[in-house]
């Protein structure tokens, strides 16, 4: 089962869906965070992670406008590099890069 939702909804809106269309989707805990858009790019994390996995894992399609005023889809077959950025872009390894502070 999925879910089509928009940016625009706060997590109070998504429980009531929830429990209207008796589903279960990743959300944060405070009923006031939008839960797609920093959160999912963030990773996620929720109380249902442990049972669920992260937020960001559980998108299977993103619509959205990009800097130059294109709207378009990104998925796993369309727009590749967008679709995985916009999930959280997979782990870093920047603190590779940063100098030792103690030297």
């Amino acid at each position: 089962m999925a879910a089509r939702v928009g940016a625009g909804l706060e997590t109070w809106e998504v429980y009531n869906l929830m429990d209207l269309h008796n589903i279960t989707l990743i959300v944060p805990l405070t009923m006031t965070v939008g839960p797609y858009g920093g959160f999912t790019t963030g990773g996620g994390h929720s109380t249902f992670a442990s049972f669920y996995g992260l937020g960001s894992d559980q998108v299977l399609s993103l619509q959205v406008v990009t800097a130059d005023g294109d709207f378009v889809t990104a998925d796993t077959e369309t727009n590749r590099d967008l679709f995985y950025a916009l999930r959280g872009g997979g782990g870093s390894k920047t603190w590779l890069a940063l100098p030792n502070p103690s030297s």
